[in-house]
Parts: structure tokens; sequence; C-alpha cells
């Protein structure tokens, strides 16, 4: 269990979604933990590793030091781990590598809103009001009901996308951004989260169908954010995954700053040499 220094040296520092306890903890039902500069997450035979370094550069050396410890702490069966690199893992072998995909940073200091991404807020912003919710209600629930549903996403996704409610729940820290027409009804919304120190992170953005499409409506709900941020003090927003093309342009479009690179590795336990590689 992490004492309450840890958690507070953690929300500090965090500037990926998985650095975020709470959202973690409520989508992996896993524990956390610390080691050196890295978090991670176990279960009796999985453990989750965070290759992202709460404080200073990543060293391969401080890395895999850290890494083996917690392999050996814990011992799991399956070992996950993101990382800005592939690693290898003593004692364990690579059973599945996700293509490498990236996190866009936004810089708020840096944004320039050029004319027609100006044009497409105020064009949204004359059908639109954006609130911030004071909780996620039925009406946001049935919203995210038809989202997945024309999305036709696969069943770990919209598994995945269905404990949204549980993230929400489980902390005060996230916060919901939404987007209404003029008789109140709700267009969509975007769930955005906090560290403590320099970073926000843009977690979801759920819409209805496409007869309640309303053009610029995440560009609007987006530049909202960016005040907020700025408000809060905040200097960077982690925009997430490029996922596909279609949200690598709307990120981009805003402008970036350093883009981190992303790996998702799995590893299995090998089956020879483990008991005497942990001996």
């Amino acid at each position: 269990m992490l004492s309450p220094t840890e958690q507070e040296f953690i929300y500090k520092n965090a500037y990926v979604p998985e650095h975020l306890i709470h959202y973690q903890v409520a989508f992996s039902d896993m524990e956390p933990g610390l080691k050196d500069q890295f978090l991670y997450y176990y279960t009796d035979d999985v453990v989750s590793f965070i290759g992202y370094p709460l404080q200073g550069e990543y060293e391969e050396e401080r890395f895999q030091k850290a890494i083996d410890q917690v392999a050996r702490q814990h011992g799991p069966k399956e070992l996950r781990v993101i990382s800005a690199q592939v690693c290898h893992i003593p004692g364990y072998e690579l059973d599945f590598q996700q293509d490498e995909d990236k996190y866009s940073i936004l810089d708020i200091d840096s944004i320039v809103i050029k004319s027609k991404l100006r044009n497409m807020l105020n064009r949204a912003g004359r059908e639109l009001c954006i609130n911030i919710a004071q909780e996620y209600t039925m009406e946001h629930h049935i919203l995210l009901v038809d989202f997945l549903n024309n999305k036709k996403l696969d069943r770990e996704t919209a598994n995945f996308f269905n404990r949204i409610p549980d993230y929400i729940s489980y902390s005060d820290k996230p916060l919901i951004l939404e987007a209404r027409f003029g008789n109140g009804k709700l267009q969509g919304y975007t769930i955005v989260d906090f560290s403590n120190g320099d970073y926000c992170f843009y977690m979801f953005n759920i819409t209805g169908d496409k007869n309640n499409y309303v053009p610029g409506a995440a560009d609007l709900l987006l530049y909202n954010l960016i005040e907020i941020a700025k408000n809060k003090g905040i200097s960077k927003i982690n925009l997430g995954l490029g996922i596909n093309t279609g949200i690598e342009r709307f990120k981009k479009k805003w402008g970036q700053g350093k883009d981190l690179p992303f790996y998702f590795c799995r590893y299995k336990r090998k089956k020879s040499g483990f008991l005497l590689w942990r001996g």
C-alpha cells in the first residue's frame, strides 16, 4: 500500500494517464506500488509496470533495476509494460507487442488558434453551451451507451468504456465538461483529469449519434478545457494516444509539444529457469 507521502509524490509528478492512481485502479482493480521512480500495479498473477519515470529522464539501467526488483518481489505469471521503448525482461519472454503509438503533449503557452479553427469554435459556440457537470447522471450514461452502440467497438474495448462511471465515482479529481444545445439537450461531453503538478489529461470524449453532430463541438470542449487549465496554473495537457488518423488530426490542429513514444508489451514468465532466476 502506498503511503500518503508516496501518493503525493506521484500526483505531483504525473504526466501520463497511467500515473493517475485512481484512474488505473478503477479500470483495472489492481493495487498500486512504487519502486524507485516507477509506478506499477499488481494482482496475484499480473503486474502492470509504468515505464515512465516520475522524475528525471529515462535511464535504461535504472528502469531495468526497478522492473527486475518488482518481478522478483511479486513473481507474476504475466508482466505488462508500457514505456517509450521495447524492453528485455530477465526471466520473461515477449508474448505480445502493440504497434508504436505516442502521447500527444499540448504545451498551453505555445497554442496559436488559426483562423480555420477559430471559425469552427465560433460556429459550434452558436449552437452549444459548455458547462461543468456537477455529477455523472443517467443522461450522461445514456449518451455513453449510444456512443458505444454507434462505434461498434470490440467487447474488450466496450467493457473498458463501461467502467467510466466507476472511474468518475472513485475520485473527485475527474471533471465532466458537457456541451448542450440551447434547449438543454446534451450533445456530448469530455472527461478530463488532473495531476497536482503541471499536467492535466484529456481522457474521454463522448458524443451521440450523427443526428446530434455539431462541427467543432469537440474543439469547443477542448478550448474550454484549455481555459480551465490556464486558471489552474497548468502548463501542459496530455491529449492521450493517437489511436487512429482521425484522432491524430484533431490533436495536431491545436499544435503540440514534445510527443512521448508509447509501446505496450505483454510478457509471459518463462517456464524453464525462472525458479533459478528468482533464487
